[in-house]
């Protein structure tokens, strides 16, 4: 790496220090996640950047023409999204940008389900992080929108089956460029564990399987031998009646604002 020596850092100090505030080069902003990472068709939200927006604004370039985000000078990294009625659901790319660059483009979501965020206190604080505090989740299906904040944050939701029902859980993180390795875990109400579900954890490569109408295999295209997904899935039918806890957690209690799923 290229290092300047001690008169350059002498002299880049001094101009540093003589210069009018607003001669300075600013930096192009980041984009490390969205909250929530995603919209429903047809309805309009609030979403929340995290990454560095200074100077802000920043305007937003996103693949689908069907999807606006209009900012507000007043609130630094948040965006009144629209989707539109006839918009396609599935993965779209955002990027940031300003007159001095473009962040990367993260994966923002579109989808069909009705969308459900993580309750908060009246201070804005989680308030799902515990069994007795558990969010009620009382129509299914739905999108559940929530983040890992704290260190070693674990969050609770409750659901209520009937005998025969199967729920079926499906976690996105990994595959929105979220540093996420996630766990489902499905309790009864005694506290039991009834199932766990979690990535296979052998690779990180995507495979692609071609078939005819007959389901013979024409190719495969894949480096390794290894069918893989790192987002997790849990599928589990009932016994009987009841409320269940489902919590979602990181392999290694991994946690931050940039810790998103849905």
């Amino acid at each position: 790496m290229y290092r300047p020596n001690s008169l350059t850092l002498y002299l880049l100090s001094l101009f540093v220090w003589v210069c009018p505030k607003n001669t300075l080069q600013a930096a192009a902003p980041t984009l490390d996640a969205f909250y929530p990472p995603g919209i429903q068709v047809g309805k309009t939200t609030e979403v929340t950047t995290v990454g560095k927006t200074s100077p802000w604004p920043s305007q937003v370039s996103c693949s689908n023409p069907k999807i606006t985000f209009k900012l507000n000078p007043k609130k630094k990294g948040i965006y009144t999204v629209t989707a539109s009625k006839d918009a396609q659901a599935g993965p779209c790319l955002v990027r940031l940008h300003n007159q001095d660059g473009a962040s990367k483009a993260m994966i923002f979501m579109l989808g069909k389900l009705p969308e459900i965020l993580e309750t908060v206190d009246k201070k804005g604080n989680e308030d799902n992080d515990s069994n007795a505090r558990a969010q009620k989740i009382t129509s299914l299906p739905a999108t559940i929108n929530g983040r890992l904040i704290k260190s070693g944050d674990i969050d609770f939701y409750r659901v209520s089956l009937k005998k025969g029902q199967t729920l079926i859980a499906h976690l996105d993180s990994y595959s929105m460029r979220i540093l996420m390795d996630p766990y489902l875990h499905l309790y009864d109400s005694d506290g039991s564990l009834l199932v766990l579900g979690n990535d296979n954890g052998f690779n990180l490569d995507l495979v692609l399987i071609i078939q005819d109408a007959k389901g013979k295999q024409l190719k495969r295209v894949d480096d390794t031998a290894v069918k893989t997904d790192r987002d997790c899935k849990l599928i589990w039918s009932a016994p009987a009646d009841g409320k269940y806890q489902l919590l979602i957690s990181d392999l290694f209690l991994k946690a931050g604002h940039a810790i998103t799923f849905c």
